[in-house]
């Protein structure tokens, strides 16, 4: 469940406490392209979803809504040198930064999307998120997808 009231952090990298987000698919494509298994925690994503193309959450925009939240999209998530360490030995070994720039020919190293919940008539948007929770997209982005 995520809990908070989108302003105030609660532990996240940015202090207004986004929501992050990345398709599975994105990161198969990165491990392609480094020719290695990619462990998705090392995006340490809030939430990682199946059933849309690599780098598809990238052209997001307005609102998405997984499971009981509707969430507004912002910005995709530049990604720092954190993202080169196995989140199980903490060792860099993987040049992901390099890598999105160079072999995938991103402009910024950029790996999933920043949600917040979103906002109607002064009521922020509510409720619970679950595995396998379908994610909605306005409808000219596609097709519903699990998370």
């Amino acid at each position: 469940m995520l809990v908070g009231d989108g302003e105030t952090a609660r532990f996240q990298d940015r202090a207004r406490g986004f929501i992050s987000v990345h398709g599975r698919a994105s990161t198969l494509a990165l491990g392609g392209a480094l020719g290695i298994d990619v462990d998705d925690r090392r995006f340490r994503s809030n939430i990682v979803i199946d059933g849309v193309d690599a780098w598809e959450e990238l052209d997001w925009s307005g609102e998405v809504r997984i499971g009981e939240v509707t969430l507004q999209t912002e910005g995709p998530i530049v990604r720092c040198l954190a993202t080169h360490a196995n989140p199980d030995t903490g060792i860099r070994d993987a040049k992901v930064l390099t890598t999105l720039t160079g072999a995938l020919a991103q402009e910024d190293p950029t790996l999933g999307r920043l949600l917040l919940p979103a906002t109607t008539e002064g009521s922020v948007s509510s409720g619970t998120i679950r595995l396998g929770d379908e994610v909605r997209l306005p409808t000219a982005q596609g097709t519903p997808a699990p998370a």
